[in-house]
């Protein structure tokens, strides 16, 4: 994948071409966030982006998913939707005194920096302690429509 930075006219093709609109508006915001986080010069606000990230991957995004497929949901034939290879997920809230949690906090917000060529933040109760400061976006439900491939057969 040809990144942004190293070639913005063939990436900007790519995007029109090989996504929706709603996809190349998604790509195009990240550009622009990443764009302003280096502009802010400010590594609290790596802290923020990885506790935003944190919260959509393990709580965010499953419950938008578990709002369209609840864990008691059926299939069109009465059977249970999760099941087999389809596990029931749960939403995982931020907890910065977790270990696996604080270390996610603390490599994602070192490695945006990194990658900004921003100053790292090698102390990680420094970091913590930036992170207790840092207000997280709150959930938003999404309003999402899903076929499912039974659904697309009929």
């Amino acid at each position: 994948m040809v990144s942004y930075l190293d070639n913005p006219k063939v990436y900007l093709f790519k995007l029109k071409n090989d996504n929706t609109t709603s996809g190349q508006i998604g790509n195009l915001t990240k550009i622009v966030d990443l764009i302003n986080l280096k502009l802010q010069n400010d590594y609290k606000a790596c802290v923020k982006l990885a506790m935003d990230h944190f919260n959509e991957y393990y709580d965010h995004s499953i419950r938008d998913l578990l709002s369209i497929f609840p864990p008691d949901a059926k299939d069109k034939e009465g059977q249970p939707f999760w099941g087999g290879p389809k596990r029931c997920p749960s939403p995982i809230t931020l907890d910065l005194g977790k270990e696996l949690h604080n270390n996610f906090v603390f490599s994602y917000a070192n490695l945006i920096a990194l990658g900004l060529g921003l100053e790292q933040n090698k102390n990680q109760a420094a970091v913590t302690e930036i992170a207790k400061t840092v207000e997280c976006k709150p959930y938003v439900a999404k309003k999402i429509k899903v076929v499912t491939p039974e659904e697309e057969k009929e």
